[in-house]
């Protein structure tokens, strides 16, 4: 079994477009090898279209899916005790409220994500 979390890192992360095809191409190679590889991929759901239509990805996927599970998760919900642990606060309301803002928006909870981490770290070195 091979397991890729973050799959979608392969198009936000991975800036040229031969490498993606290498790593694209090692998988369905590995896939359509060997009957018993079988592989799981975690995606944003902002970005279920691109291995769709990756020229390499998209033709292996329609020929050799043969059960696809949709796992969808919600918005983080209890991050914030992790959080408190560390001796972070918020005021009632405000963590449902942030994620209210923004998780009708595709990609945009994971931004929320970087600035809260960005705002903590600036936090604790000025402390």
């Amino acid at each position: 079994m091979l397991v890729i979390d973050q799959f979608e890192e392969l198009w936000t992360l991975v800036g040229s477009d031969s490498v993606r095809d290498r790593f694209a191409t090692c998988i369905a190679d590995a896939i359509s090898s060997h009957d018993h590889v079988h592989v799981v991929a975690t995606l944003r759901a902002d970005l279920y279209d691109r291995p769709l239509q990756h020229p390499v990805l998209g033709r292996w996927s329609a020929r050799h899916i043969r059960r696809h599970t949709d796992v969808r998760t919600g918005a983080a919900g209890g991050d914030h005790v992790a959080a408190e642990r560390v001796g972070v606060r918020f005021e009632p309301g405000l963590v449902a409220t942030m994620v209210g803002d923004v998780v009708s928006r595709p990609g945009t909870l994971p931004l929320l994500q970087f600035t809260l981490t960005e705002l903590f770290e600036q936090r604790a070195t000025a402390s």
